[in-house]
């Protein structure tokens, strides 16, 4: 025989379903309430209707946007600040305007994914046709005509300036982009690139020290440094003021340390046979480092 409940555990029982449905009350209150703040949001006059941009040049984008009008073709007056979104349960419908559709491509992308995904796939470009596709193949040029040799110039510039490596021209993330770029252009192994380089620092050095001939002075500074492999590093500067009176500077030179070096107080004199070979220690007037510290440092490490 099963015994009864005590009269405590009923109220115990009684007051937790109270709780229940005073928590499910409050839920159902506070989801009326949204739902009113929603709709209130809207514009309490629900007579107007929602048109995209007249004449606008992305009916895929507008079509989840709209301008409040009243005769259904015209945007009402005064209210072509605002755009309502019309995607159901968009819980900040009112998006300002600004003249583009900045705004309208945040709001898709921040809350509505899944529309964003097929605004996206709708206007990505396997979906339009291609331009070059009404014109006329391009002609293949040759690496010796003036736009082979204007590209060649491009593709080095681009290695020697961001200081890239030379095989970057065999990647095929390189290769796609000179395709979509310059698909005339037959792009060449890295070696042909690796003589190219060469040439054009045979021709900056040879332009450098005809810039550097006019200096009456230069000064020097240098500085050493090391890489995380601990490989060490003397780089050289030359600082001069030009016929136009502005003072310039050139980086002349980097060498790399013997490790042997890099611990001994003789590696204070190695920027010595720099000058001592230069054209330009007749004209010296100054030198100035930075690494002193560092030599000491390294001279005092156990």
């Amino acid at each position: 025989m099963m015994p009864s409940p005590s009269a405590a555990s009923c109220a115990s029982l009684r007051g937790a379903l109270s709780v229940s449905l005073y928590v499910g009350q409050i839920y159902l209150i506070s989801s009326y309430l949204s739902s009113l703040l929603r709709i209130c949001t809207m514009d309490s006059d629900a007579s107007y209707v929602l048109i995209p941009l007249p004449k606008n040049r992305n009916t895929k984008l507008w079509r989840y946007f709209g301008f409040r009008s009243d005769d259904g073709a015209s945007i009402a007056k005064g209210h072509d600040k605002t755009v309502y979104c019309k995607i159901d349960k968009c819980t900040s419908a009112k998006i300002p305007y600004c003249g583009n559709t900045t705004n309208l491509v945040h709001h898709i992308q921040k809350n509505h994914p899944k529309e964003n995904a097929e605004y996206l796939s709708s206007s990505s470009p396997a979906a339009l046709q291609k331009i070059t596709s009404f014109c006329r193949p391009a002609k293949v040029v040759t690496l010796d005509s003036a736009r082979g040799r204007e590209i060649t110039s491009a593709v080095v510039g681009f290695i020697v300036e961001d200081l890239r490596p030379i095989n970057v021209v065999t990647g095929r993330g390189f290769r796609k982009l000179m395709q979509a770029t310059a698909p005339e252009y037959p792009l060449a192994s890295a070696s042909y690139y690796t003589g190219q380089i060469s040439d054009r620092y045979a021709l900056a050095s040879i332009n450098l020290q005809s810039l550097l001939s006019t200096a009456m002075n230069v000064a020097i500074t240098c500085d050493m440094w090391t890489s995380q492999a601990k490989d060490a590093f003397v780089g050289l500067t030359l600082h001069y003021v030009n016929s136009s009176w502005e003072l310039s500077s050139r980086y002349v030179d980097c060498i790399e340390l013997p490790g042997i070096l890099l611990w001994s107080p003789y590696v204070i004199f190695l920027p010595c046979g720099f000058f001592l070979l230069s054209s330009f220690f007749p004209r010296l007037i100054s030198a100035a480092t930075d690494w002193m510290s560092t030599i000491f440092l390294h001279m005092a490490w156990p």
